[in-house]
């Protein structure tokens, strides 16, 4: 491990600039990897971006939208009403290989 006082930023592999802020640790591994530190604004612009990327909206008008409405209408019906699970808990009944593998670590 590194142990330094101040934000480490990683130029490259072996050259690193330290400031005067609070003390983080880096392990070694991960400066071989390389390690990014970004201000949250940054971090937040970065993983919006992403997520627009990951996820495109889509707007719905007429008959469709009307049938997404009613479906979540009936989903949130069904929830209020105790007549649904938790997906950690439909693993471990249908699927117990999933479930091991996303839910028990």
């Amino acid at each position: 491990m590194i142990f330094a006082k101040g934000v480490i930023f990683v130029i490259n592999n072996n050259m690193v600039k330290v400031l005067d802020r609070p003390t983080i640790k880096i392990s070694k591994e991960a400066l071989k990897r390389g390690v990014v530190i970004l201000d949250l604004e940054e971090y937040k612009e970065m993983e919006f971006a992403r997520a627009k990327e990951a996820a495109p909206v889509r707007y719905l008008r007429g008959r469709a939208a009307e049938r997404l409405d009613k479906l979540v209408e009936e989903g949130l019906r069904e929830h209020r009403g105790g007549r649904t699970i938790d997906m950690d808990e439909y693993l471990k009944k249908n699927h117990p290989e999933l479930y091991a593998k996303h839910f028990k670590g």
